[in-house]
């Protein structure tokens, strides 16, 4: 079983939510955080 990449995203606008979709969407990835100062 091969490792999964720990991914962070900054920022959760138009172009965030598209990365946090195909980030989650492969299994070779792992979301660990999404952080956006206007939540």
């Amino acid at each position: 079983m091969r490792k999964k990449i720990k991914i962070a995203i900054l920022g959760y606008g138009q172009i965030g939510k598209k990365h946090a979709e195909v980030v989650t969407q492969n299994e070779d990835c792992e979301l660990i955080s999404l952080i956006d100062n206007k939540f």
